[in-house]
């Protein structure tokens, strides 16, 4: 389970009062209000605020419209830290006038629990009075311990009512009316676009797309590697010029599949609807929504000409593309005010490259550092699905086999669908498992923008070999699902068999 490692700091404590915990990456703000509150020994139901200062997001319960400028707001009960914890270092948590500096450490792909767990910390000789952390750290932990991640999904939930279910030894539920990415439904305010579109017009002065025949990618890096983003120019020869900002090595690996697409053997709307990417577009009227429109009329812009109008858009998996969202517009304008200076450095200096490497731009003590870096990778890089679950690994081997032949594949239905748990049309995929020898239809799971594709896959796979018993062949049609299945296939000794088509799945999707 993904999780994130923070250290909770008493803000002006002498010496530094703190304790260090993880709490795993599926929770809202409110669910880890509740969190925060039961490390500090406070009362769970206690209303605080968490601050971004560096990106000007506050997150709290119900914000209202008196806001302090400059400052977007997001409510608590509907935003994921994901959304925020992958790409900031630190924030600010608050209640009543107590502060707490919160620093995010290191992000754990791989944590081996599914709740909250305290591990060490510095409580003082005092310990400010006996207010915080004044709790025994085998007693909060066995708290924690029954506040674990369920599987039962949820509409959003108040402090309150987390905080209710928290005392009655309930677990915290799975939070799914929105997505990973935060608030998608939060439209950002004009003084936000205004700030965008002017390091744009800035960008489009300096023309980085005239210098990449020698630099394909520029990389902003800050203090972790897997805060990483990525940006290159796409279709500079083409009616519009366009910047692709990859936020992470996740999203920076899913490019690779629209370069090596025929040699993985998908089609060019999978490795499209793939991408997860932030779009800066310098092209034409016609090219317009009318909401973006809209926003270039009321910022008194009138651009004419090709390649002059200047519009943004986002790519993300399971769903089209549409408008940016508040915080992508805040992140997107972070991203272009350094690349912006990174590129004017690069001017002045004249740095020379080598073909086929990057500009990194980085932060170090606060001046810009601009310098030469090699591509992490240059090629799709395959994800292999692994299961450290041995009980399940000896039964799968103790399982009888046939002589079946199945077809499995992971599609999308490219067709637009309302779906209550999601404020916007989605676009999701069909994990299918087929007959090969007459076209059946074993089983499938549609996969939703928040679900795991992958293991729902593997899920129908095992469950077919524990009923049926282990078939002699696989077929599958490109290398990211026999990557997914090959643990299953080795332990199994089934033999995975690559296709050019589909024949009986092709058929399957055609009704």
């Amino acid at each position: 389970m993904k999780a994130y490692k923070l250290k909770l700091t008493v803000k002006n404590s002498h010496p530094p009062v703190w304790r260090r915990l993880v709490v795993p990456s599926k929770l809202t703000f409110s669910q880890l209000n509740v969190v925060l509150n039961k490390v500090l020994g406070v009362d769970n139901k206690k209303t605080g605020e968490f601050e971004f200062f560096h990106i000007s997001i506050r997150i709290k319960e119900n914000p209202t419209s008196n806001i302090e400028s400059g400052y977007a707001y997001y409510d608590s009960m509907m935003t994921l830290i994901e959304a925020y914890f992958d790409s900031q270092n630190w924030f600010t948590y608050g209640y009543d006038n107590y502060k707490f500096r919160v620093d995010i450490e290191e992000i754990l792909e791989n944590y081996n629990y599914d709740y909250p767990k305290i591990f060490d910390g510095n409580l003082g000789e005092k310990n400010i009075n006996d207010k915080f952390f004044n709790k025994n750290l085998k007693t909060l932990n066995n708290h924690l311990k029954k506040m674990y991640i369920s599987d039962e999904k949820s509409m959003p939930m108040t402090i309150d009512e987390v905080s209710e279910e928290v005392e009655n030894d309930m677990p915290l539920k799975l939070i799914v009316s929105e997505d990973s990415d935060g608030n998608l439904w939060e439209k950002a305010k004009l003084d936000h676009w205004r700030k965008l579109y002017s390091v744009a017009e800035d960008i489009s002065d300096l023309k980085p797309w005239e210098i990449c025949n020698e630099i394909g990618f520029f990389e902003i890096k800050k203090n972790r590697e897997e805060d990483s983003v990525f940006i290159t120019v796409l279709g500079s020869d083409s009616d519009a010029i366009v910047l692709a900002v990859y936020e992470g090595y996740d999203a920076f690996n899913n490019l690779f599949l629209l370069s090596d697409r025929e040699n993985l053997n998908i089609s060019e709307s999978y490795a499209m609807n793939e991408q997860n990417a932030l779009y800066l577009s310098y092209g034409s009227r016609g090219d317009i929504v009318d909401e973006q429109y809209e926003i270039i009329k009321k910022l008194g812009y009138n651009f004419r000409g090709k390649n002059k109008w200047i519009y943004f858009s986002r790519a993300k998996q399971g769903y089209f593309p549409m408008m940016l969202n508040q915080a992508e517009v805040i992140r997107l304008t972070e991203y272009l005010l350094t690349l912006r200076e990174g590129l004017k450095k690069y001017y002045y200096e004249k740095i020379e490259f080598s073909y086929g490497n990057i500009l990194t731009i980085r932060e170090e003590n606060y001046d810009l550092i601009i310098e030469e870096g090699a591509l992490p990778f240059t090629s799709f890089q395959l994800r292999k699905l692994k299961s450290n679950d041995k009980k399940l690994k000896y039964a799968l081997r103790t399982i009888k086999e046939t002589d079946a032949i199945l077809e499995a594949d992971i599609r999308y239905v490219n067709a637009v669908v309302d779906d209550e748990d999601y404020p916007v049309a989605i676009n999701p995929r069909i994990c299918m498992i087929v007959s090969g020898k007459d076209g059946k239809l074993f089983d499938f799971s549609i996969a939703k923008p928040l679900d795991e594709p992958g293991i729902m896959l593997a899920d129908l796979l095992i469950d077919y070999i524990f009923k049926n018993g282990k078939p002699k062949e696989i077929w599958v049609s490109n290398e990211i699902v026999g990557s997914i299945i090959g643990e299953i296939c080795n332990i199994c000794k089934i033999k995975i068999i690559y296709k050019k088509h589909l024949r009986d799945i092709d058929k399957q999707m055609q009704f």
